[in-house]
């Protein structure tokens, strides 16, 4: 590879680093070519990606020392290039999208000239939805039709309008997106032989909006579901949790969100607490403490909003 080549292969790799998560790269190409473009100046949620050959590699040691956690999501255009994660390798063709997890090691290998769009994520907002994100990843999904046609009409509808929205704006459909987003995965997971898995995954997407409520019951909610109690616990246990762990995770992690989104800086501590379904604050500074090994104080201070 000559000097500039090889120039230009350090630049791809710092847009990597700055836009998604620490990677490395490398090309046989002596006429190597990449670039990240931001669909929003500013902001790495939505980015344009073109690149010549080029194999690309979230490496074990890369995921222990950079623990960032997003979900990302590749929607082709332009060519094609290989996927592999979760002991599973697909091919992304144009009209496709696959999901990757920065929080596990992967590879993406393209052979040739490739143009995709890339929306990142954070990771959290799915996995409260999705707590079986390993079923979802390297697999290759329709953007044209069913449920993978509302996942790319939503990504590319707020990509479309996100320069003339306030980053609040946007972070807010992204939030309210993400069900959409959980709900269409869960369904197009049945394809994949993990029925049980699409069964929980739809179960806990239509739970999300409802389980704030201090009220809520999982036994009215099966009976709404058309099954019994039992089975909603056998199914959860099914899938490695029971539905009071999974209460708690999901009403904490959506209040770790709020306590770091500008869209809730307005907000106290006490009243994003009451509203997602705590009413004792003792019991609730206890368990998020327990999660996140921080106070909530400590959590939000740590981006500069300390409203408590």
């Amino acid at each position: 590879m000559g000097t500039g080549s090889a120039a230009i292969l350090g630049t791809w790799r710092d847009q990597l680093w700055s836009n998604y998560v620490r990677l490395e790269s490398r090309s046989d190409s002596s006429e190597f070519y990449g670039s990240v473009a931001q669909i929003v100046p500013g902001s790495p949620r939505f980015t344009l990606v073109r690149s010549t050959a080029q194999l690309t590699e979230r490496t074990p040691a890369l995921v222990r020392t950079d623990r960032s956690e997003y979900l990302l999501l590749s929607f082709m255009r332009v060519g094609h290039w290989y996927l592999e994660q979760d002991d599973r390798r697909t091919e992304l063709l144009p009209g496709q999208f696959a999901i990757y997890d920065s929080t596990r090691p992967y590879r993406l290998h393209a052979d040739g000239p490739f143009e995709q769009m890339v929306f990142r994520m954070p990771r959290a907002l799915m996995e409260c939805r999705m707590p079986r994100l390993s079923h979802m990843t390297a697999r290759a999904y329709d953007s044209g039709s069913g449920p993978g046609a509302l996942v790319a009409g939503f990504v590319n509808l707020l990509a479309g309008h996100a320069q003339s929205l306030s980053p609040d704006a946007v972070e807010s459909f992204e939030i309210a997106g993400a069900d959409l987003i959980a709900t269409a995965l869960a369904l197009l997971g049945e394809g994949s032989g993990a029925r049980s898995a699409s069964l929980f995954e739809r179960i806990v997407a239509k739970l999300s909006n409802q389980v704030l409520d201090d009220g809520f019951d999982f036994a009215v909610y099966a009976r709404q579901q058309g099954m019994s109690l039992r089975s909603l616990q056998r199914l959860f246990h099914e899938n490695g949790t029971t539905p009071r762990a999974w209460l708690l995770q999901r009403r904490l992690d959506n209040i770790a969100s709020q306590l770091r989104s500008p869209a809730f800086a307005q907000r106290s501590i006490t009243e994003i607490a009451l509203s997602s379904g705590f009413n004792d604050l003792t019991y609730f500074n206890r368990m998020f403490r327990a999660r996140f090994s921080a106070t909530p104080s400590q959590w939000r201070r740590s981006t500069g909003r300390d409203k408590s």
